[in-house]
């Protein structure tokens, strides 16, 4: 049973050694009286609607996505009865175990979709 119970030990040892930690894309909005819907990354939703001064996070996992990753932020920004359909003019990237932080604000590239 010891011989047994060693390797057996080691090898669990050495699986949650070696597994990767979530990765993460948080995106806040920093524009007043801006409301920004459907907010996504590489087809993901990352926000239904952000708020000026809220931010929202993606968590991505390395068991589920290949990384790195890039892709531009899609949104729709809305104020008062006006919307348009907005992406960034950069691919934002994602590394494994990499927390990035987008801040959507007036100095951002943006291009209408």
């Amino acid at each position: 049973m010891p011989k047994i119970f060693i390797p057996l030990l080691l090898s669990i040892v050495f699986l949650f050694s070696c597994k990767k930690e979530d990765s993460s894309l948080t995106i806040v909005n920093e524009l007043d009286n801006i409301i920004l819907q459907n907010v996504e990354w590489d087809n993901r939703f990352v926000a239904i609607e952000l708020l000026p001064k809220q931010s929202a996070e993606l968590k991505i996992s390395p068991r589920v996505t290949d990384l790195p990753k890039a892709d531009f932020i899609r949104f729709e920004m809305k104020s008062a009865n006006r919307r348009i359909g907005l992406r960034t003019a950069v691919r934002f990237e994602v590394k494994e175990e990499q927390d990035v932080r987008v801040v959507i604000d007036s100095a951002l590239q943006v291009t209408v979709q």
